[in-house]
């Protein structure tokens, strides 16, 4: 089964889309993304409230698949607090998708529109989210720029 198939069997019809990655002031342009793909706003997946995650999933079953938790922050980000949603984030995408081969490319996304502060951009090169068994460093890109280029920074496994 697909990728996109296993997430959208796990999330309701609502919380998916193919064309918006837009929160809170903070947007990023799809031009040039793996295609076809799926977008979870995960505010409207049904977990529990109280979960830690990230504002969207992207998946895509393109090169092997894509999973992709972006999180979104107007201003400068939390490094510490935005790594805990994408992790989380990670970790039930994984969940979601157990019956699939192992996904070849995974980006932890870190969309905001203020650079970190110098303890936080210190922090942001130190952190990985863990998934599928390997560690991967999170990819800062500035809101209203193009997913594609965090993408860009990812080598398959």
């Amino acid at each position: 089964m697909s990728v996109i198939a296993l997430i959208r069997a796990n999330v309701p019809e609502e919380s998916t889309t193919r064309t918006r990655l837009r929160k809170s002031g903070c947007s990023l342009n799809k031009q040039g993304v793996p295609t076809p793909n799926l977008i979870v706003d995960l505010d409207k997946a049904g977990l529990p409230g109280d979960q830690s995650r990230a504002d969207f999933l992207f998946v895509s079953d393109e090169s092997g698949g894509w999973v992709v938790p972006i999180e979104m922050k107007r201003g400068a980000a939390d490094v510490a607090h935005a790594a805990r949603q994408r992790q989380s984030s990670a970790n039930k995408a994984d969940e979601w998708i157990a019956t699939q081969e192992p996904i070849k490319n995974f980006c932890a996304v870190l969309a905001s529109g203020g650079g970190p502060r110098k303890h936080e951009a210190t922090l942001l090169r130190s952190t990985f989210i863990t998934f599928g068994n390997r560690k991967h460093p999170i990819q800062p890109i500035r809101c209203h720029g193009k997913l594609q280029d965090a993408l860009e920074n990812v080598t398959s496994r």
